[in-house]
């Protein structure tokens, strides 16, 4: 499992729990506090559909920030911890190509 910390203001952290498993984890697995009061599972694949990753452009005090998001399964995840998503999918793809090359590569 990988955690996550990102810097938000009035030294607070954002955390994100990550975890693959072939299975569905365990009933009681234990987690901290949650904002929102629940823990979405998700399948990696929901995450890297590109019909789930979306983008909106925000108008922020004087500049225009683009906002990415993910929608699935009726869900909305969204800054800190879309960014923070985004991020360990990117590490995933570049798993799955550097996979994907050494199978060639043995072929």
């Amino acid at each position: 499992m990988t955690k996550s910390h990102t810097p938000r203001p009035q030294r607070e952290y954002e955390s994100v729990l990550t975890g693959l498993s072939e299975e569905s984890p365990p009933p009681g697995l234990p987690h901290g506090p949650l904002r929102g009061g629940q823990a979405p599972e998700v399948p990696l694949a929901a995450l890297q559909d590109p019909a789930n990753r979306h983008e909106e452009t925000w108008q922020l005090r004087d500049r225009t920030a683009i906002v990415p998001y993910f929608s699935v399964e009726n869900q909305v995840v969204w800054g800190a911890t879309a960014m923070m998503l985004s991020e360990l999918l990117a590490l995933v793809e570049r798993a799955q190509q550097r996979t994907s090359q050494e199978e060639s590569t043995r072929a």
